[in-house]
């Protein structure tokens, strides 16, 4: 079966890497019926399910995701602001009002600002 989206688009699910199968498989919200099923058994079959003897994969882990240097306070500070001026553009109502400014009181808290 081919792949009818993403960067392999037009290829077959033989042709995908390991890490984009796997991706596929748990975490793409788009794959469902036949596809689902057509990765699946390339899957097992790179797995060595059905007894080809190929290698067998490791489990998919969960990998944490690498956080970036501690930015510049004053710079979270201003995007903080720089936001909630431009979300008051769009405020209709008292409610809104308190609600965005109680979000933004938040974040300023979270980040010890």
């Amino acid at each position: 079966m081919d792949m009818p989206f993403g960067r392999y688009r037009g290829r077959s699910v033989t042709e995908l890497d390991d890490d984009y199968l796997d991706w596929l498989l748990t975490r793409c919200d788009n794959v469902s019926g036949d596809l689902r099923a057509a990765l699946e058994a390339e899957e097992a079959r790179r797995n060595g399910a059905h007894g080809q003897g190929l290698p067998v994969k490791p489990p998919l882990r969960q990998t944490s995701i690498a956080h970036p240097q501690q930015p510049e306070m004053s710079l979270c500070a201003e995007i903080i602001q720089l936001g909630f001026l431009q979300r008051l553009t769009t405020i209709h109502t008292k409610e809104e009002a308190t609600a965005v400014t109680a979000a933004v009181d938040y974040m300023r808290k979270a980040l010890g600002l």
